[in-house]
């Protein structure tokens, strides 16, 4: 089959590399046969070169972004166009096409504003009903306001919608949308060359956001950054038996860019602390970052995949959150709704407390929390091949 792969355009944001590695690994697994995978991306030398050596599998093909469109983008009029009539907007690569996935994330809710998610749907809209379109592993919703008979219109008209967490499917039941089936998160698998070993326990993996703080109530990139020193330093003060390492979790684009980040807040800690801080400053594979997980006591995260991974790793862990995929995948998904705190509408003050009193509870608890995680993930990983031998 020639298998078109949407959202796995950026392998510098492990959590969609992860997703994109992991369909690949596992659908030729679940399938017993080899594939030819197409990634559309702006950097395409290295999207493949890093995608190949994460899998250890070759036939994967880049293309440019837009390459299911004519000329390799499709103008709003078009869009509009497609509603209604047959228009040929598609392009002859989509013409060969067997399969379109629309890998998981959030880019389906109003998290990032309504604009966006329309946008989406017409995109789209363009295959739906004309070739195969499967979207796998989705956080979608709420919707408000007409966005609910939009989403209801576009996602209907998909061959199957997996959506990877419990809230997001009886959200889109109640909405009235057809031909929902669930899945969990694919970065829960195993990746292709991780190792087995779990290794000494010797650090607490922090991940900072550079982006986490326009969804608090200051909005404030300073504030954040005094807010990140104050967690590492208790970290480092009440688990001296540890190194903190530092992980950037997304590195392009500059914008999103943790690795920044990682550099300013290494730099203001106190110099008496500093040697027992590790700043990862290079670019990774994902694997890579989870023999770094598996060392570790415990991870802290305002990043969701890294909790992903820690899960997979059965490392517990507390995350800062900012949108509603963390209740739906982590919460739900896993019961560790007391371990994920919600920085929207909070301040760093505020935050800070419920911090320093859920990472107590957290290391008091960690044994039972990782046990549990871990055999929910084992349920959870057959799950997954169970699904992609039905797709």
């Amino acid at each position: 089959m020639r298998i078109y792969l949407l959202n796995a355009s950026n392998t510098y944001n492990y959590g969609s590399m992860m997703m994109a590695e992991n369909f690949i690994t596992y659908y030729n697994k679940a399938t017993g046969q080899s594939h030819t995978y197409f990634v559309e991306t702006d950097d395409p030398v290295n999207t493949r070169e890093r995608l190949c050596q994460a899998t250890g599998y070759e036939d994967i093909q880049v293309c440019p972004m837009g390459s299911l469109y004519k000329n390799n983008r499709i103008t709003k009029p078009q869009m509009l166009q497609a509603l209604a009539v047959k228009s040929g907007i598609a392009s002859k690569l989509a013409a060969t096409m067997d399969l379109i996935v629309v890998l998981g994330g959030d880019d389906y809710t109003e998290d990032y504003g309504w604009i966006p998610l329309v946008s989406q749907f017409l995109k789209i809209n363009v295959f739906l009903r004309k070739k195969k379109v499967c979207f796998i592993g989705q956080t979608m919703g709420p919707f408000y306001s007409f966005r609910k008979p939009v989403a209801r219109f576009f996602l209907n008209k998909t061959d199957r919608l997996y959506v990877r967490d419990r809230i997001t499917f009886d959200y889109l039941d109640r909405l009235g949308v057809k031909r929902i089936d669930s899945i969990p998160d694919l970065a829960l698998m195993p990746l292709a060359k991780e190792s087995t070993e779990a290794g000494e326990k010797r650090y607490i993996s922090f991940f900072p956001s550079q982006l986490i703080f326009n969804y608090t109530v200051s909005k404030s990139r300073e504030e954040c950054l005094g807010f990140y020193l104050k967690v590492c330093t208790h970290l480092l003060e009440a688990y001296p038996e540890y190194t903190l390492a530092l992980i950037p979790h997304v590195l392009k684009p500059q914008s999103s860019d943790d690795s920044i980040m990682v550099r300013d807040l290494y730099a203001h800690l106190p110099e008496d602390l500093k040697s027992r801080v590790l700043a990862l400053d290079k670019t990774l594979l994902p694997y890579e970052v989870r023999s770094l997980i598996k060392q570790s006591a415990f991870t802290v995260s305002a990043r969701m995949h890294p909790v992903v991974s820690s899960i997979e790793c059965g490392v517990p862990s507390l995350c800062f959150s900012y949108s509603q995929k963390y209740w739906g995948v982590i919460g739900e998904g896993y019961g560790l709704g007391d371990f994920i705190l919600d920085v929207r509408n909070t301040s760093f003050n505020d935050l800070y407390e419920k911090f320093t009193a859920s990472i107590d509870k957290l290391c008091t608890n960690a044994y039972e929390i990782s046990e549990t995680m871990l055999r929910k993930n084992a349920s959870d990983q057959a799950l997954i091949l169970q699904k992609l031998k039905e797709i």
